[in-house]
């Protein structure tokens, strides 16, 4: 499965985290995630595999940062 995040970087691209978009439903339990702009940071949207989010961090970050380069 995949899930849509957004990559929150400063204008170097240093990476300043991450966000899965979306819902996500948890028995009646629903939360909704989004990210808001700020005007000194880029905000990539991707989609990865369900599995990238299960790594460690470091892994993670690197990867979504593989994902987010060129994107400008």
């Amino acid at each position: 499965m995949k899930h849509k995040m957004t990559v929150i970087t400063d204008k170097n691209g240093a990476f300043l985290g991450a966000v899965r978009n979306g819902t996500i439903q948890d028995g009646e339990n629903m939360l909704q995630f989004s990210a808001s702009p700020h005007p000194d940071h880029r905000h990539h949207n991707i989609e990865v595999d369900e599995e990238v989010i299960r790594r460690p961090f470091d892994e993670v970050r690197a990867l979504l940062l593989r994902e987010t380069s060129g994107k400008q």
